[in-house]
């Protein structure tokens, strides 16, 4: 084997080498993209799940507080 031959050799080698490296990088970058996703979804419906339940507090505060009447009313009653 001349030297010719045993660097087209290492030069192959070298050059699969860096196939399986970007490979590898790839499917890396495609896995990472698809947990990111995931996450923003579950985060959107974290999001929402709060927003909901906010809503619902503010609706209750607003009936609590609408009518002063009716609660001090029934806060003689209790008393």
């Amino acid at each position: 084997m001349t030297a010719n031959d045993e660097l087209l050799t290492e030069l192959r080698i070298a050059s699969d080498s860096l196939d399986r490296f970007f490979d590898t990088q790839r499917r890396h970058n495609n896995a990472q993209a698809d947990e990111t996703a995931k996450l923003w979804q579950e985060l959107g419906e974290l999001r929402d799940e709060v927003l909901a339940l906010s809503n619902r507090l503010e609706n209750l505060t607003r009936a609590m507080t609408t009518h002063p009447a009716d609660v001090a009313a029934r806060m003689v009653d209790r008393g």
